[in-house]
């Protein structure tokens, strides 16, 4: 059973959740190990703001970075079908032979950094011609007005937006665009079926 994608519980928790989900949505409850749960949120939300304190800036690139380290150590030692890939900067794009839309054409799902009014981690779990599939963490009971975003209600398994292509490979804006400076996804491939955890 997969379950419904879940929505942050705090103002900086986006990336633990969105990596979560990105879980969520490849392999079923069962087949999650509990050790991914502590390691996700055991390595992220480590940014500090500019006051110094720590949690308030949510999660750097260089958390995802390691926890993408980790997940593929993880799949080494003991055959999780799990790989995934990590690309920030110059590295990022979402031109169509990308690493992205490949693994989002190809089943997987990705954990984006993009700006809503600050930076943000949404997680894509498809791609059609004109939309990304996004579930995005941070419960919003509006509707956007801007051209590209459409609420989806009916899909919690799996999205609850779909974004634009062109908004989302856009620079400039409020709503889902792409940080400018720290922009960067991590790419999950699920290659095979899961074991299911009973001890």
């Amino acid at each position: 059973m997969h379950p419904p994608l879940r929505y942050q519980v705090s103002e900086y928790d986006c990336g633990p959740t969105s990596v979560m989900n990105a879980i969520s949505f490849l392999f079923a409850t069962r087949e999650v190990p509990p050790e991914f749960v502590k390691s996700i949120y055991g390595y992220t939300l480590d940014d500090f703001n500019d006051l110094g304190a720590p949690c308030r800036r949510g999660t750097s690139n260089d958390s995802l970075r390691y926890l993408t380290s980790w997940f593929n150590r993880y799949r080494e030692r003991t055959g999780y079908p799990l790989r995934c890939e990590f690309y920030e900067k110059e590295e990022f794009s979402l031109d169509e032979n990308s690493p992205l839309i490949q693994c989002l054409k190809g089943g997987g799902a990705a954990v984006v950094r993009c700006i809503l009014k600050v930076p943000h981690y949404i997680t894509l779990t498809g791609i059609d011609e004109k939309y990304f599939h996004v579930f995005d963490p941070y419960y919003w009971d509006i509707q956007f007005e801007e051209d590209g975003i459409i609420r989806v209600e009916d899909k919690p398994m799996e999205m609850n937006r779909l974004i634009s292509r062109d908004l989302l490979s856009c620079t400039e804006g409020e709503h889902y665009v792409l940080c400018r400076e720290e922009k960067s996804a991590m790419l999950f491939y699920k290659e095979g079926e899961g074991r299911v955890i009973l001890t």
